[in-house]
């Protein structure tokens, strides 16, 4: 299949930066004065945090939707399509719309140079701006204080959690790493934290900066969520908090909260399925405090199924795993917090730089393992992954389970395309 105009852009910005990530604002702030990016008018609320941040924006935007307020929400990274990263009212933007932005941006770019990650945010507000939004939601994409969500000056900041991850480029030191994510926060405004206790690093960082402090409230949050697993009550606990200090702004109502929070999805979320008659479950957790999310989460939900403690397994037996994770992430950790669950791992290679091969990645899950009676293959491919994971589960019993990266799932998604159809 040719590429589409949208791709030959993307890869024409992505090559257009020395290195892929490039942490600072000096560069962006003056392209955006120059392309007349830099003011937002309308109220804007940034997402940090290790875990969490797109199930937050999602809910958060949902909630706003259902008052009847056009949302504009900027995430990453996408899981098929480019488009998924720009969203307004919950509809990705159209082609043409991205193209036109970035066609717009990229006069203004030179002397400088930005990074893919810094022209796909930049599009996304002339993209909101064009569309009049009136109100925008940021995820942050790495760390806080240097990433590019955190160019505007933001009404609201929320920290779902914090926990280690991207240790390359954020380090090991929680509390260095809470106050790097905190760093999103205005003095004078608020910042909203999903985990409480927070580390203790924030408590004097947020005196020192003047910033509101705000623990969310799991007992605020009213129903059912669309979005399943305990942890969610967490990342809805902060929109319930966002929503109110936003109120005079925003007006939502009781009904319209418990409404957008129950009609609230995101894609890849312990999002269950059931694909030739076996039950799938598609998570992106890729650090094993997401890992430890979910498998708590289907193990709760595995009670409630069958209305007995039947551990975490789907049925009688567990979850086949389609797993791969990137080089660079605690693999066994994420290995180790999944192994509960796990009846077996298919490890199939992945594209690109920071990826393993099949039986290199093999190799990590076994040795990770405390059973090694649970059976660990090495494949070639993500379909070739999925394809003995159906087949144990044919034969076995239990679900599939794919995880380990949004490059996982985004792969798993394409092969079975057509058969979700």
């Amino acid at each position: 299949m040719a590429d589409t105009p949208l791709d030959a852009a993307l890869a024409r910005i992505a090559s257009a930066h020395p290195s892929a990530i490039d942490p600072g604002l000096e560069r962006l702030g003056r392209v955006a004065v120059r392309a007349g990016l830099d003011r937002v008018t309308v109220p804007l609320v940034t997402v940090a945090g290790t875990n969490g941040k797109g199930s937050t924006v999602a809910m958060l935007a949902s909630v706003w939707q259902a008052a009847g307020h056009r949302v504009g929400t900027s995430t990453s990274p996408h899981l098929v399509d480019f488009n998924e990263r720009i969203r307004i009212d919950g509809t990705p933007v159209p082609d043409e719309r991205i193209l036109a932005a970035i066609a717009d941006i990229e006069p203004f770019i030179v002397p400088d140079t930005l990074t893919y990650f810094e022209i796909a945010t930049l599009a996304a507000m002339a993209c909101f701006r064009d569309a009049g939004v009136e109100a925008i939601v940021l995820e942050v994409g790495l760390g806080g204080r240097l990433d590019a969500a955190n160019l505007w000056d933001a009404d609201l900041a929320i920290l779902t959690s914090v926990a280690l991850d991207h240790a390359e480029w954020l380090g090991s030191d929680l509390l260095v790493i809470a106050t790097e994510k905190a760093a999103i926060a205005r003095s004078g405004r608020a910042l909203i934290v999903g985990e409480w206790p927070a580390p203790a690093s924030l408590a004097p960082f947020a005196r020192a900066n003047d910033i509101e402090l705000v623990p969310a409230e799991l007992a605020a949050v009213p129903g059912e969520l669309g979005l399943p697993g305990e942890h969610q009550r967490r990342n809805a606990a902060c929109v319930v908090e966002a929503v109110a200090r936003l109120h005079d702004r925003l007006p939502v109502s009781a009904p319209d909260l418990r409404r957008g929070l129950s009609a609230a999805r995101i894609d890849a979320r312990m999002q269950r399925l059931r694909l030739r008659d076996i039950e799938v479950c598609l998570d992106v957790a890729h650090n094993p405090h997401a890992a430890a999310a979910l498998a708590s989460a289907l193990a709760a939900q595995a009670v409630t199924d069958t209305g007995a403690n039947t551990g975490a397994d789907v049925g009688p037996a567990g979850w086949h795993l389609v797993f791969a994770a990137l080089a660079d992430k605690d693999i066994p950790g994420i290995v180790q917090a999944l192994a509960p669950i796990a009846r077996s791992f298919a490890c199939p290679s992945l594209p690109g730089e920071r990826a393993l091969s099949g039986e290199a990645l093999a190799a990590r899950v076994g040795a990770a393992l405390d059973d090694r009676t649970v059976p660990v293959s090495a494949c070639t491919s993500v379909a070739d992954a999925s394809a003995l994971a159906f087949a144990r589960a044919g034969d076995e019993g239990g679900g599939v389970l794919v995880a380990g990266s949004f490059v996982t799932v985004g792969a798993w998604v394409g092969v079975h395309a057509l058969d979700r159809q």
